[in-house]
């Protein structure tokens, strides 16, 4: 597929994140639009966070990919939104920058304005930042990560801020269609806790629809995931298997040396989800 034709090809994106939300438009950009990530003259602390490589931050080589970068004043930025379809932030509730979602509509009333924020614009947490561990302890997360009797054990990376950014993009995409069809453009509100705790795996989350309703509480100090998605022991540690529908489980089950060394039973799945110990869900 030619860059002309991807979806949100001609698509101006405005990005004015630095943080998770900058993965939100790393997406967009992705999906062919054309994203003008607006930075300081010094350049934005992604550049320069840890890790570097080649005197580049990780997160700018992640999160900036198939962007355009540009350094601007009022004026120039002004001039922007009136030229943009979406324009997506990060800056805390209430912050007087002129970014408010009615200053922004007064240049452009099509414009659709994402603000990603950890818990929002509105609620009793609204200026409060957290950081992905705190994401993740709010979700529910951490309550089913670690091993018995021993501290929660949060995942690595930001996987809390990148998948709220999937969440804040699907989101977005709603919102520009519905721009498309009105020609009114729409606030996003994200919050990240929020998108978090319904993209994460927590006691009400996908451990319900995929076990039929059945709770997954075992008898340890936390609810038990490995009923879910085993670990198994293999020559050089451990491995976890995921198998999300009934066709990969099959796929799985074949690509093993012989049926006899496979750890997922032919017969492991049932019409509500995934059997205790097998790991396989349909």
């Amino acid at each position: 597929m030619t860059d002309g034709e991807l979806p949100l090809h001609g698509v101006r994106v405005l990005d004015l994140a630095d943080g998770v939300a900058a993965v939100t438009t790393r997406l967009l950009a992705d999906l062919g639009a054309d994203v003008v990530r607006v930075e300081p003259p010094e350049g934005a602390p992604a550049r320069r966070r840890e890790p570097v490589v080649a005197g580049t931050g990780v997160a700018h080589l992640v999160q900036d990919a198939n962007k355009r970068s540009a350094v601007v004043d009022a004026a120039d930025l002004a001039r922007l939104v009136r030229s943009a379809a979406i324009l997506v932030h990060d800056r805390p509730p209430g912050a007087d920058d002129g970014l408010t979602a009615e200053e922004l509509h007064a240049l452009n009333p099509a414009l659709v304005v994402v603000a990603v924020t950890p818990f929002g614009q509105t609620g009793p947490y609204r200026d409060r930042v957290a950081t992905d561990e705190v994401l993740l302890a709010m979700s529910g997360a951490l309550a089913r990560s670690g091993r018995p009797g021993l501290p929660p054990l949060p995942p690595p990376a930001a996987i809390a801020g990148h998948s709220a950014a999937v969440q804040a993009a699907w989101a977005t995409l709603v919102a520009y269609a519905g721009a498309l069809e009105s020609g009114v453009g729409d606030l996003v509100d994200v919050s990240l806790h929020e998108a978090l705790t319904h993209a994460v795996d927590p006691g009400f989350g996908i451990s319900g629809s995929a076990t039929g309703g059945a709770r997954a509480i075992g008898t340890r100090d936390r609810p038990d995931v490995a009923h879910l998605y085993p670990i198994f022991p293999c020559a050089d540690g451990h491995v976890r298997i995921c198998v999300l529908s009934g066709g990969s489980g099959a796929a799985c089950g074949a690509g093993w040396a012989s049926p006899r060394s496979s750890p997922i039973p032919a017969s492991s799945t049932s019409g509500s989800g995934s059997r205790p110990g097998t790991g396989c869900t349909r």
